[in-house]
């Protein structure tokens, strides 16, 4: 219509302001509806990621990934600028969702599985890290998580595990002791000396590494479920920093 009404761009400046207005937030509202539709259709197949059916299945994975190629080849069509922040949305959400899963201590590793846990989870998340490439998601940032969670979760001697806080204090400031205990929750380990000296460790990390002020948020969104087992063995004057 406004296009029938003034042909000449440049005679009716307002109409076609008024136009390209319309457009943008006709884009945007599909874009709000494929999004949420997204979260609602994957919802299933997150909330089943780091669980007992997960060690021994891929179907959900598989459905979830088969969700995000859909997802990529309406991203394909569209103009770049929309289509990347719009990758880059679904991004952060499939990570904080998948990671979260991991943060709920519903499933503790047992006889040495954690090693096939970290395994599964480097595997997956080089998938999904693919898949968000390719739809050319700005949160590069992202990619390191899967990795720095999965190195703690697959070192065979869990004396180790102090030597591989580092990566994630570094690249995820906002990653709290209640998360690093639903990660060890997760990998078998909730008591004990070394245990202890594993949460010591993260203080003394972050306390070296001071206050950030990146914007880039991540646990922080992040709920940790502390479950009490874990919770047992530690000194009264740890608890207050469970945070």
């Amino acid at each position: 219509q406004h296009v029938d009404e003034c042909r000449d761009v440049d005679a009716c400046p307002d109409q076609v302001s008024g136009f390209k207005e319309e457009v943008k937030w006709l884009i945007e509202k599909l874009l709000q509806e494929l999004e949420d539709q997204f979260k609602e259709d994957v919802k299933p197949y997150l909330r089943r990621m780091m669980t007992r059916k997960w060690m021994s299945n891929d179907e959900d994975f598989a459905k979830l990934q088969s969700r995000i190629d859909s997802l990529a080849e309406h991203c394909s069509l569209m103009r770049p600028a929309p289509a990347q922040e719009f990758a880059s949305r679904l991004h952060y959400h499939v990570v904080r969702e998948y990671i979260g899963q991991l943060m709920k201590s519903n499933y503790s590793c047992k006889s040495r599985k954690h090693e096939k846990a970290a395994a599964k989870i480097r595997d997956q998340w080089e998938d999904l890290r693919a898949l968000f490439k390719d739809m050319r998601s700005t949160h590069e940032w992202l990619h390191d998580v899967g990795e720095d969670l999965s190195d703690i979760i697959g070192q065979k001697n869990k004396r180790d595990i102090k030597t591989h806080l580092q990566p994630v204090v570094e690249h995820y400031p906002d990653f709290s002791r209640k998360h690093l205990v639903a990660v060890l929750y997760f990998r078998g380990l909730m008591r004990g000396r070394e245990y202890q000296l594993i949460l010591q460790k993260l203080t003394e990390l972050k306390k070296q590494r001071g206050s950030s002020n990146t914007r880039r948020v991540l646990f922080a969104t992040i709920p940790a479920t502390v479950n009490t087992d874990c919770l047992s063995n530690l000194p009264l004057s740890c608890l207050s920093l469970l945070s």
